[in-house]
């Protein structure tokens, strides 16, 4: 799998960031690169399969362009999902659910997109992260936030956390800053 992460800092803009490593049956590869799409200022990261990466990187126009709310967004990425064919899990009565792990960032915010097709929005100097690495990044970017680290400081802290210490994560740390609109 991998980590992705992301915070919005006020005045400055929101940085993302992710590991550079992926796998297929057992084997590591270390050059994957980001698991990030960029266009302008707007940034769809995925954990998980492959496919899900694809997906945003095939669409990045109509997505990352799209001037809806991100719950709007969400709802046509899992239509996309769906379109695919990327098989749901399903629960009685409950929404399917997509293992489909992804953060949306703009230069003014970040949103967590669920794995049942909903949407929470992350306020401003807080840390969102989705991915193997989740806990271990969670766990160093609250460290770094309690102890007035900044927006990179955290990211960098979190993401070398989860790649220090989970099996599904590695490569280096990659960074990114989707700069606040003056």
């Amino acid at each position: 799998m991998t980590i992705i992460c992301a915070l919005h800092e006020p005045g400055i803009g929101t940085w993302i960031g992710s590991d550079t490593a992926c796998s297929k049956d057992g084997l590591r590869r270390l050059d994957r690169g980001p698991k990030w799409t960029i266009v302008g200022s707007r940034a769809m990261g995925s954990a998980g399969s492959h496919l899900l990466a694809n997906i945003i990187d095939e669409h990045s126009g109509e997505l990352l362009n799209f001037d809806g709310t991100p719950f709007q967004l969400a709802r046509k990425f899992r239509k996309l999902l769906t379109d695919y064919e990327f098989a749901p899990k399903e629960e009685g009565g409950e929404a399917p659910i997509y293992r489909s792990y992804v953060i949306y960032a703009t230069a003014d915010g970040v949103w967590h997109f669920t794995v049942d097709g909903g949407v929470y929005a992350i306020g401003g100097c807080k840390f969102c992260a989705d991915g193997s690495g989740e806990d271990f990044a969670y766990g160093a970017a609250h460290f770094s936030l309690a102890n007035h680290g900044s927006g990179k400081g955290t990211i960098i802290a979190a993401l070398q956390a989860a790649i220090d210490l989970s099996d599904g994560c590695g490569g280096d740390p990659w960074l990114h800053l989707l700069p606040a609109q003056c």
